[in-house]
C-alpha cells in the first residue's frame, strides 16, 4: 500500500529527492557522501511505499479478514497453526493458500508487517529499544539485522533521518 501519508509530505520527499539529484548527478559533485546521502534517502523513501493487508485486495475475503485483525493486533507473534485454527483450516493447507495468495509464508509476511510497523514507529520519534519492544523483536541485534535487511539502511540511520523530517 502507500501509506496514507498527506500530500505535503509527498511533495516534500520529491523535494528532497530533486535536491539530492541536483547535489549528486546534474551537479555532478557524485562524492562517496553524497552517494551514501542518496542511498539514505531513497531508502527512507522505499519504506514510504510499501504493501500491506488493509489496502491489498484478497481473494479470499477469510484471508483478509484475517490480515486486518493481524493489523488491529499490530502484528503479534502466532504460529501457523493458531493462524490456521482462526480460518479453520489444517495448518499445512492454510500456510498453502497463503503462499497461494501472497507469495509468502505467513510467517515472513508477518515478519515483513513487523518491520513496516517499526520504521512508522521510528517516524513517530520512538527510540531504537522502544521500537524493539513493540515489534516484539527478541534483541535490538537481531532487530537491527532484519531493519537493515528489510529496510536497507540500519534503524538507527532510518530513525536520524525520520527525525530530521520531523517539524520543528
Amino acid at each position: 500500500y502507500l501509506r496514507h501519508y498527506q500530500r505535503k509530505d509527498l511533495i516534500e520527499l520529491a523535494a528532497m529527492l530533486e535536491r539530492l539529484w541536483q547535489r549528486c548527478w546534474h551537479d555532478q559533485a557524485a562524492s562517496p557522501a553524497a552517494l551514501a546521502d542518496a542511498h539514505a534517502v531513497l531508502a527512507l523513501a522505499l519504506t514510504h511505499i510499501t504493501w500491506a493487508g488493509e489496502a491489498r485486495v484478497w481473494a479470499d475475503p477469510r484471508l483478509g479478514e484475517l490480515a486486518r485483525w493481524l493489523e488491529a493486533q499490530r502484528y503479534p507473534h502466532l504460529t501457523n497453526s493458531v493462524l490456521a485454527a482462526r480460518l479453520d483450516m489444517h495448518p499445512k493447507a492454510f500456510c498453502r493458500h497463503f503462499h497461494q495468495e501472497t507469495g509468502t509464508s505467513p510467517q515472513d509476511w508477518l515478519r515483513t508487517r513487523r518491520l513496516d510497523l517499526a520504521a512508522e514507529l521510528f517516524d513517530q520519534g520512538l527510540t531504537v529499544e522502544e521500537v524493539t519492544a513493540a515489534g516484539g523483536f527478541a534483541n535490538r541485534f537481531h532487530f537491527g539485522r532484519l531493519f537493515s535487511h528489510h529496510h536497507g539502511i540500519s534503524p538507527g540511520h532510518y530513525r536520524r533521518l525520520a527525525l530530521a523530517r520531523q517539524p520543528k
